[in-house]
């Protein structure tokens, strides 16, 4: 990943949560990791927990930057992962057969919301 993409992904998930993979020691790995929300002159500052001091990735290191997906996520949540809101997802839920209605709590799993990311991913 070149330091501009890297500058516009660790600005749009400042403070999220995310599965960061990153070549360490010469081999792929992928880490839960807080992003800061910063970069500094050797890259993408990040933190294992908020009581950890903070770490640097190098920019030519990094692979990927997703969203952590966790259990009992809400429905805002899981939107905010597809860029839409509740309300638009719950329209996709509901044509997937997933009824969730306003008001009822919905706790997705990492299962989920791969369905979802399943169905809103056009096919090539």
């Amino acid at each position: 990943m070149n330091r501009t993409e890297l500058t516009a992904t660790v600005t749009a998930n400042a403070g999220v949560l995310a599965d960061v993979t990153f070549i360490l020691d010469g081999a792929e790995t992928t880490q839960t990791l807080v992003i800061e929300g910063r970069m500094n002159s050797k890259g993408m500052v990040v933190r294992h927990h908020a009581d950890e001091p903070s770490f640097t990735i190098a920019p030519t290191k990094v692979i990927s930057v997703t969203p952590h997906v966790g259990d009992g996520m809400s429905t805002a949540e899981v939107a905010a992962l597809f860029d839409m809101t509740a309300k638009e997802l719950r329209v996709h839920l509901r044509a997937m057969g997933i009824g969730v209605g306003k008001g009822r709590r919905y706790a997705f799993t990492p299962a989920d919301v791969d369905a979802v990311r399943v169905y809103l991913t056009p096919a090539n």
